[in-house]
C-alpha cells in the first residue's frame, strides 16, 4: 500500500490511499515504454571459462529474473548450447564435460556431443578439482563420486551431509541410532552416534565416532585438520576438537559452556604445524529497567544484538596435547601474523566516540612468551603482513601515509605520496607493489626505495590476480602476496576511462591487450597464462564477450547478439567538461534524446549522486537507479545529465549546488536543451543534494527526491538502526565529509541542513520513501514535508509501507515510483496535465 501525502487543501491536510484505475494516454505511454525493453534487454554475467582455454560460458541476467546459461566453443561461431533453470554456478571438467545443478538434478554435459547424464534426487554436490571427480548425496543417504565423464567410481551409503574442500578432501557425516531399554519404567530412548568418515580415497576411513554432540564442522584454511566442536551428553561445555588429516590424530581442548559459545575461527601457523583459535563468545549484559546507555561505551553495536562480543585466543602448537590461552585483559583483539612468537594486539572501543566508521586503532606486537609489547602504528585504516610476518605495513589515516616495521630489526619508516593504495608483498620478500592512480609503485625494502614502473605512469592500475588471506576483516588486516616467479594481471585505466590489459613479473610490464573505451565487468586468464576472457560493455553496446590470446596479443569476438538492442546504437553521449568554483576539474556525462533532431527543443533531467562521469560506459538494461530510469528517459524525448560533484570546505550542500550550476552553465551552447524545462533528481545521498538545491537554486522547474536527509544536524546526532552504529562519522569523515565535529564548526552544519531553507524552495518537489528504511529515516522525508507544506509549497509525498531503503526486496514499489517519476517529469516538464494523483494537488482547487 503507498499513502501520499499532499499540501495545503481548502487549508486542510489529508492522506489518500491511491486507488486510481483509470490513467491518460501518457502515463499507458510511460509504462509501455518501461515494459517493452525491460524483458527483452538482458546483461552477461558469471563468467567461467575451461581451464584450457577451449570452453567458456556466461549467464544471460534479465531484469526479471529469467535467466539463461549460454556455452561456447572456440572454435565455432555462436553458443554451442542454452540452458535455463540452473541453480548453481556451472563447472567446466577436464574431457570436454561440463557439470551443472538444476532443481535437485546433477547434470554431466558431453560438449562434444551434447549428450548428457541426469542425476535425480540430489541433495548435496560439489567438484572436487584436484581428482577430477565430481560428488553426489542423494536424499537416499547415498554418496557417489563419478569422474570428469559422469562414469561411478565409488559409492558409500549411510552419509547425512558432506564436507569438502573442493579440490581432494572429501568428508561423510552419518548419525547412527541406537535403541535402548531403560530398566526402571521400561520405556526406550534413542542414542545417537555422529560419525565422521574420510571419503577422499577408495576406502573409507573413519576419523571420528561418538555419542557426543556436533555442531560446527570445519576444515582448517590449508585443510591440514578437520576442526569440530563437540559436547557431551553430561557435560555443560563445549569442547574443539582437530583431526590431523595426514596422521588422524585427534585432540580436544573445553572452550566453556555451550550458552556463551558463538562461533570459532582458525588460522594455520608454521605451515600447518601450530594453530591459532580465535573463540567468539557471547556475554549477555544484565538486565535493567530502564535500559543503561553508558557515554564512554565503544562498542553500542552490543546493544543491537543483545549481548557484547568477547574473544579468547589460543595457540595450540602440533607438539601439545592441549593449547596456551594466550589472553591479556589490556588487548581484548589479538590478530595472527603467520608465526607462533607474536601478534598484534589492540583495544579498539575504549572510548570511541566514532567519529569513523570502526575504531582506527593504535597496534601493538605483542610476544606471546613472555608478554611484553611495542607500539607499531597508530590509526591503522588498513594492515598487510608478509608472507610470513616479518614484515607488515600499515596506513595511517592521519598521517596519510603507509608505516612499514620490519619485525626482526624492530624499526619502521614511511612509504608517502602517490595516493598508493592495497599493497602486495612479493613472495621473495624483496619488494612490494602498490596500487594508485597515478601508475604501479614498487618499493625495494632494502633500499628503501619506491619508484613507478614504467609503462603505467599517470593510469589508475588494479591489481587483479594476488592471493589474500583475511586475519580480521573488521579491521582490514590481511595478508596479500603474489609470486616473484609468476605474472600479475593488471588492467590500466587512463584519464578517458579506457582500459588495457598488462602483465607484471619481475619489475617489468607486458601489455597485451588493445586499449579499450568499454566497461570490462568480467575478465578470467587460463590456468597457463595464454588466454584472457572478458565481458565488455559500453553505454551503447549490449555486453559482448572476447578471447584475447596473451602471446600473440591477438583478440577476438566470442559472442554479441546484435538483434537483442539495436536501439542501444541510437544512444548518443557527450562528455561535458567544467571546474566548480574551487577550480577542480569535474565532468558530467550527457545523453541526447534517442529520437533527437537538431532544430527542436527538449526538457532536461539531471540525476545527481556525487561523482558520475567513472560511468561513461555502463549499459543500461534496467533503470539505473531507484525510481530513475535512463532508456526510458531517452526514450520518451529527454536530455539526461549526469554531473560530478566533489565536496570541498563549504560542506555537501553547498559544494553540491556549485558543482551542479557549473555544470549546467557548461551547456551554454546546446540550444536544445529547454532551459526553462530542468528537473533535478536523485536518490539517498543524491536525495540530499536535490533537497539542498531545491531550497538555494531557480533553475529547475521540477525535483525528485528519493529516502533522503534534510537535516544535517538531526542526522549527526542520529543512530543508525541499519548499520547499528551512531550517524556522527557518517556526516565527518564518511560521506558527507564535513571533516570537522559538530562543535567545531556548527555554521557549517547549520547551512548545509535543507530543513533550514525549506520555506525558500521555489518549483514543485516529489518526495518519497520507504516506512522500512532504516539507512535513512523515513521521518526525515516527513520533516521535509511538513516544512514544505508549512509554507504552502507545491509538494507529494510518497510513502511505501513495504519499502527499504533500495525496494530491492521490493520491486513493485520501484516499478511504481519509476512510473510516477516518469509522469511527474511528463507533467512539469511536457506540461502533459491529464495525471490525476498530481492534478489533486497541483489544481486542488478545481476539486
Amino acid at each position: 500500500m503507498i499513502l501520499y501525502f499532499t499540501g495545503n487543501c481548502y487549508g486542510k491536510s489529508f492522506f489518500i490511499k491511491d486507488s486510481t484505475k483509470t490513467v491518460a494516454d501518457s502515463m499507458k505511454e510511460t509504462k509501455n515504454i518501461v515494459d517493452s525493453y525491460k524483458d527483452k534487454l538482458y546483461t552477461l554475467g558469471g563468467l567461467s571459462i575451461s581451464e584450457d582455454g577451449r570452453w567458456s560460458a556466461v549467464t544471460q541476467l534479465y531484469a526479471n529474473g529469467k535467466d539463461s546459461l549460454l556455452i561456447f566453443d572456440s572454435r565455432q561461431k555462436n553458443p554451442v548450447m542454452k540452458l535455463s533453470g540452473l541453480s548453481s554456478p556451472i563447472s567446466f571438467l577436464p574431457d570436454n564435460f561440463l557439470y551443472a545443478t538444476v532443481k535437485g538434478k546433477v547434470l554431466f554435459i558431453d560438449l562434444i556431443t551434447k549428450s548428457r547424464k541426469e542425476l535425480d534426487n540430489v541433495k548435496q554436490s560439489g567438484i572436487l578439482k584436484g581428482s577430477k571427480e565430481v560428488y553426489v548425496l542423494d536424499n537416499n543417504k547415498k554418496v557417489s563420486v563419478y569422474t570428469s565423464k559422469g562414469i561411478l567410481s565409488r559409492q558409500f551409503q549411510g552419509i547425512e551431509r558432506l564436507v569438502s574442500d573442493k579440490e581432494k578432501i572429501l568428508i561423510g557425516i552419518s548419525e547412527l541410532k541406537e535403541i535402548k531399554s531403560e530398566l526402571e519404567d521400561k520405556s526406550s530412548v534413542s542414542i545417537k552416534t555422529t560419525v565422521l568418515t574420510d571419503l577422499s580415497g577408495k576406502v573409507p576411513a573413519e576419523l571420528y565416532g561418538n555419542k557426543n554432540m556436533l555442531d560446527k564442522i570445519q576444515l582448517s584454511e590449508n585443510n591440514s585438520y578437520l576442526l569440530l566442536t563437540e559436547k557431551r551428553v553430561d557435560e555443560k561445555d563445549v569442547r574443539i576438537m582437530a583431526i590431523n588429516l595426514k596422521t588422524r590424530k585427534k585432540r580436544s581442548f573445553s572452550i566453556g559452556e555451550a550458552t556463551s559459545f558463538l562461533k570459532f575461527e582458525v588460522y594455520e601457523l608454521d605451515h600447518g604445524k601450530s594453530l591459532w583459535i580465535d573463540v567468539w563468545k557471547k556475554e549477555m549484559p544484565e538486565k535493567t529497567i530502564p535500559d543503561i546507555w553508558y557515554g564512554y561505551d565503544g562498542d553500542l553495536k552490543a546493544k543491537h544484538n543483545g549481548y557484547a562480543t568477547l574473544h579468547d585466543y589460543y595457540l595450540w602448537q602440533h607438539q601439545e596435547e592441549e593449547p596456551i590461552l594466550v589472553n591479556d585483559k589490556k588487548f581484548p583483539v589479538m590478530v595472527p601474523v603467520q608465526n607462533t612468537e607474536y601478534v598484534l594486539a589492540f583495544n579498539p572501543r575504549v572510548n570511541f566516540k566514532y567519529r569513523t566508521r570502526v575504531p582506527l586503532p593504535t597496534y601493538y606486537l605483542y610476544h606471546l612468551k613472555d608478554k611484553t609489547y611495542k607500539t607499531i602504528f597508530h590509526h591503522s585504516l588498513e594492515t598487510i603482513i608478509s608472507d610470513d610476518g616479518s614484515i607488515m605495513v600499515s596506513y595511517d589515516s592521519e598521517e596519510k601515509q603507509w608505516i612499514l616495521y620490519e619485525v626482526k630489526l624492530g624499526i619502521q619508516h614511511s612509504i608517502g605520496g602517490y595516493d598508493l593504495k592495497r599493497p602486495v608483498f612479493e613472495d621473495s620478500g624483496d619488494h612490494i607493489i602498490f596500487e594508485s592512480n597515478k601508475g604501479l609503485w614498487q618499493y625495494t625494502i632494502g633500499k628503501k626505495e619506491l619508484s613507478v614502473i614504467q609503462e603505467t605512469e599517470e593510469k589508475k592500475v588494479s591489481i587483479l590476480s594476488s592471493d589474500q588471506k583475511t586475519f580480521n576483516a573488521e579491521y582490514h588486516i590481511s595478508g596479500r602476496t603474489f609470486s616473484k616467479n609468476e605474472n600479475l594481471l593488471l588492467t590500466m585505466k587512463d584519464e578517458k576511462n579506457q582500459t588495457l590489459y598488462a602483465l607484471y613479473k619481475k619489475g617489468m610490464i607486458f601489455s597485451f591487450s588493445v586499449q579499450t573505451p568499454n566497461r570490462i565487468t568480467a575478465a578470467q586468464m587460463t590456468k597457463n597464462n595464454e588466454q584472457l576472457y572478458t565481458i565488455e560493455e559500453n553505454y551503447n553496446m549490449p555486453p559482448r564477450l572476447y578471447q584475447t590470446q596473451i602471446k600473440k596479443s591477438n583478440k577476438k569476438l566470442i559472442y554479441a547478439d546484435l538483434d537483442a538492442d539495436r536501439e542501444s546504437s541510437a544512444i548518443r553521449q557527450e562528455i561535458i567538461k567544467y571546474k566548480n568554483s574551487e577550480g577542480i576539474e569535474l565532468k558530467g556525462l550527457l545523453y541526447y534524446p534517442i529520437q533527437f533532431k537538431g532544430n527542436q527543443q527538449y526538457p532536461m533531467i539531471v540525476h545527481i549522486y556525487q561523482v558520475r562521469s567513472n560511468d561513461s560506459n555502463v549499459y543500461t538494461y534496467r533503470g539505473d537507479d531507484v525510481g530513475f530510469d535512463l532508456r526510458a528517459l531517452l526514450k520518451k524525448g529527454y536530455f539526461v545529465y549526469l554531473p560530478d560533484i566533489v565536496y570541498g570546505e563549504k560542506g555537501a550542500g553547498r559544494s553540491a549546488l556549485d558543482c551542479v550550476h557549473a555544470a549546467i552553465d557548461a551547456l551554454t551552447d546546446h540550444s536544445a536543451i529547454n532551459r526553462q524545462k530542468i528537473g533535478l533528481t536523485g536518490h539517498s545521498m543524491g536525495g540530499y543534494e536535490t533537497n539542498f538545491i531545491a531550497t538555494h537554486s531557480h533553475r529547475f522547474a521540477a525535483y525528485i527526491s528519493g529516502s533522503a536527509h534534510s537535516d544535517l544536524v538531526r542526522n549527526y546526532f542520529s543512530y543508525n538502526y541499519n548499520t547499528h552504529i551512531p550517524q556522527i562519522w557518517r556526516i565527518e569523515t564518511g560521506q558527507y565529509e564535513m571533516g570537522v565535529s559538530f562543535a567545531e564548526d556548527k555554521e557549517r552544519y547549520f547551512n548545509n541542513s535543507p530543513i533550514h531553507y525549506v520555506d525558500q524552495v521555489s518549483a514543485p518537489i516529489l518526495l518519497w520513501t520507504g516506512k522500512k528504511d532504516e539507512n535513512v529515516q523515513w521521518d526525515q522525508t516527513m520533516e521535509f514535508f511538513m516544512g514544505l507544506k508549512r509554507f504552502d509549497k507545491q509538494v507529494i509525498a510518497l510513502f511505501y509501507e513495504s519499502g527499504d531503503h533500495t525496494f530491492y526486496e521490493t520491486p513493485d514499489n520501484n516499478k511504481d515510483i519509476t512510473k510516477r517519476s516518469l509522469e511527474w517529469w511528463d507533467y512539469f516538464l511536457k506540461d502533459v496535465d491529464d495525471i490525476p494523483w498530481i492534478n489533486q494537488q497541483i489544481k486542488k482547487d478545481a476539486f
